[in-house]
């Protein structure tokens, strides 16, 4: 292993650890840390805390990472149009419960294109973490990474809103909107 080797891995690594622990907490305002618009696939990293009124008040919701693309390589099962995979999206979360009490969260969520356009989306685990509906004791915090790999058919390089309702047992919900997710496209 070389010494580029090793600065470039602690370089990401060091990179990964301040987007995870230093940002700031937005409180309820957009915080976009990085759109890379260069090379084929988007990403765009946004911070985010509800506005909703109605949310769950012991439940801290931060969005670290969403990404959007289309696949065209080398061959697609069910393309679109054209000829292009379903839209994939993640999403990197963490949730912190700063009540007294478990929660036990289900979700649900939806895209809406700048049209107006608005796609109900099935999110799910795209890793190994909790699965939902997930339970998040007092005092816990959780980080998980959700998706699809069956969304709606978007055009390359258009952007939309994801939103992600959560409900806890309690019945309260939360509302979280990801703004201006790009569609990217690999080829």
């Amino acid at each position: 292993m070389t010494f580029d080797n090793i600065l470039g891995r602690g370089f990401v690594l060091g990179l990964f650890a301040y987007l995870l622990f230093m940002v700031p907490d937005a409180s309820g305002q957009e915080l976009k840390i990085n759109q890379e618009n260069e090379g084929k696939l988007f990403f765009s990293y946004v911070g985010k805390k509800s506005k909703m009124s109605n949310r769950i008040e012991t439940l801290t919701v931060s969005i670290i990472k969403s990404y959007a693309y289309r696949d065209w390589m080398p061959k697609v099962l069910r393309s679109g149009p054209d000829g292009g995979s379903p839209l994939f999206l993640g999403v990197a979360i963490i949730l912190h419960n700063q009540g007294k009490s478990p929660l036990c969260i289900e979700k649900d969520a939806y895209i809406e294109t700048q049209e107006g356009g608005q796609y109900p989306i099935m999110l799910e685990n795209l890793s190994e973490g909790p699965t939902w509906p997930v339970n998040i004791n007092a005092g816990q915090t959780i980080q998980t990474f959700i998706g699809t790999r069956s969304g709606p058919y978007l055009p390359v390089g258009s952007q939309f809103h994801l939103i992600i309702r959560l409900v806890a047992n309690s019945g309260e919900t939360t509302t979280v909107r990801i703004p201006d997710i790009v569609v990217g496209k690999t080829s």
